[in-house]
């Protein structure tokens, strides 16, 4: 736990001149004053003289210290400019600020550690977004965190740590809509996009998918351009394997539709398809998207699965103030987000 005393050994001086630092500054000379300062900023201390007198929202309740931890496992995680995340970044953030709650944003470093600062005194609470399924990751993550409230989320449902509260994608519903779509639409074949650096949140979907597919009598192609681009967005490359697979399989009349996994993919392929001469969107095409925006980008939309990103941001930034709250009043639960099915044609 970061205390005085850590920021006293980290700054080299003495505890007593880091309690000078804090109570009379007069005192303390500038170039020690200099130290102090970069040691507090590297390990996050706040003393408890100024927790004590944190602002209050007008509805009363404390000001809050929120950090947004993501881990370097789920390639969604790794490019932040990812529409998605932008997302769901700005609906929990915009439901924090309703009760004067700062967010900061960290991350798992190299050897899948938390960073240091990360301490009860430090923040009020943490949001996680990391998908890795590993035994000592998790055994780590449980002992840092384990005295932080702290909600996970961004999740497939097949995977739920009982230990933490828990906000997810419905994957099965998603697959459900997608398929019976399909079905609705008199597609017998339909191509889905996936990739060795796919998620565990699109396995678990492209699983899902397939299983309802067979069901239902339909014929899954699983396209794989065996192009390396880490970290997403994929680069023209990626998105040029595709579309040749794609256009492979038409003219052998094998497939007539594509399931987009993400609305990344539909732009980028859409992109290449139309330098290539090609229709990009077909009313039997579908994408799974965290907002309907996409759908203004194209003359002729194409049905979207709506992932509610906001909803899930409003829902994991509720359960976390109600655990920061509660904490040892609640049970550890599991919140999975229904999405929707938004066909343009039929609007």
């Amino acid at each position: 736990m970061v205390n005085l005393k850590t920021v006293a050994r980290i700054a080299k001086v003495n505890p007593t001149t880091v309690s000078r630092y804090f109570n009379s500054p007069d005192v303390v000379s500038p170039q020690t004053a200099a130290k102090i300062a970069a040691a507090v900023r590297k390990t996050g201390y706040i003393p408890k003289s100024q927790k004590e007198h944190q602002p209050t929202a007008d509805n009363g309740i404390k000001s809050q210290r929120i950090v947004w931890i993501i881990g370097n496992h789920n390639p969604l995680t790794a490019y932040l400019g990812n529409p998605m995340l932008a997302d769901f970044l700005e609906s929990i953030t915009l439901e924090f600020q309703k009760c004067n709650t700062a967010v900061e944003t960290a991350f798992l470093d190299s050897n899948d550690s938390l960073p240091a600062y990360i301490t009860p005194d430090y923040c009020d609470g943490v949001i996680l977004l990391d998908d890795a399924n590993d035994s000592k990751i998790q055994s780590m993550l449980h002992t840092r965190l384990e005295r932080i409230p702290t909600v996970r989320t961004l999740f497939y449902q097949s995977y739920f740590p009982s230990i933490f509260d828990t906000v997810c994608f419905d994957n099965q519903t998603v697959a459900h809509l997608a398929a019976v779509f399909f079905m609705e639409h008199n597609v017998k074949h339909v191509s889905l996009i996936m990739d060795d650096f796919a998620p565990a949140i699109l396995n678990e979907r492209k699983q899902f998918f397939v299983s309802e597919c067979t069901m239902l009598g339909i014929k899954c192609h699983i396209l794989n351009p065996q192009v390396k681009c880490e970290p997403p967005p994929p680069d023209f490359h990626w998105y040029e394997s595709i579309v040749n697979q794609y256009l492979e399989l038409t003219e052998k009349g094998c497939d007539d539709a594509f399931f987009f996994l993400t609305g990344l993919e539909l732009l980028g392929i859409s992109k290449v398809m139309s330098e290539k001469g090609v229709s990009p969107v077909n009313a039997k095409h579908l994408v799974c998207s965290s907002s309907t925006e996409i759908l203004k980008l194209f003359r002729f939309p194409p049905a979207a699965i709506n992932l509610k990103i906001s909803q899930i941001g409003f829902l994991t930034a509720q359960r976390l103030l109600e655990r920061i709250r509660l904490e040892n009043m609640m049970k550890t639960s599991q919140i999975i987000v229904t999405p929707e099915l938004i066909d343009p044609k039929s609007s």
